[in-house]
């Protein structure tokens, strides 16, 4: 049903499209619903052609990088981001994005500092931390790995992920009592959560 709502879509844009090939907004919606539908290629030559017709939209580079992070073009990606932060360097959402695609090319340093930044714009979204928190715990870092898990706990409380990354931090710490707490928690919210059954498991061993 999703996609047959997205082929209407595209249908729709390439219409439009026809009748106003100069407005970049109609191939941007176009390449919005072509990624939902994983057609990458196409998608980005949509971003594409939108932002040759203007240049100056950061959301055009946004998508096209998001685009190339989900056909694993991590580099490409990155360069989107960065011209993406020209245009606005104060949209956390585009400092996640490229925290995101360093991290998949083990520049973990680099990404980091972007967690970090988009934290700075928007100390409000949980998913920021939730995704710092795992960095720092696959370096080692537990304690601030926990630190941020518990600031997305804060921020959602009904994060299922934000529990079981916290209980994995502190199981790695040997304080099990409180990461089987933790892992009981995301089991709550989420009684489907395997990996969660299967830490807790662990952790009461």
């Amino acid at each position: 049903m999703e996609d047959k709502r997205y082929l209407t879509a595209i249908s729709y844009f390439a219409e439009a499209i026809v009748q106003s090939p100069a407005n970049p907004e109609l191939y941007f919606q176009r390449g919005n619903a072509k990624l939902m539908l994983e057609d990458y290629n196409s998608a980005i030559d949509d971003y594409s052609r939108a932002i040759v017709l203007d240049s100056s939209a950061a959301k055009y580079f946004i998508n096209r990088g998001l685009t190339h992070t989900s056909a694993e073009n991590y580099k490409t990606a990155i360069q989107d981001y960065n011209e993406a932060v020209r245009l606005d360097s104060t949209d956390g959402q585009i400092y996640f994005n490229r925290a995101y695609a360093y991290e998949m090319l083990n520049e973990y340093d680099t990404a980091l500092s972007d967690y970090s930044m988009a934290i700075n714009f928007d100390s409000s979204n949980s998913k920021y931390f939730v995704n710092r928190g795992n960095l720092h715990s696959f370096l080692g870092n537990s304690n601030e790995a926990i630190s941020d898990f518990s600031k997305a706990i804060e921020l959602d409380p009904n994060s299922a992920e934000a529990f079981y990354q916290s209980g994995g931090a502190l199981y790695r710490l040997r304080r099990y009592k409180q990461s089987i707490d933790r892992f009981s928690k995301a089991i709550a919210l989420d009684p489907k959560y395997a990996r969660a059954y299967d830490a807790r498991g662990e952790a009461r061993r």
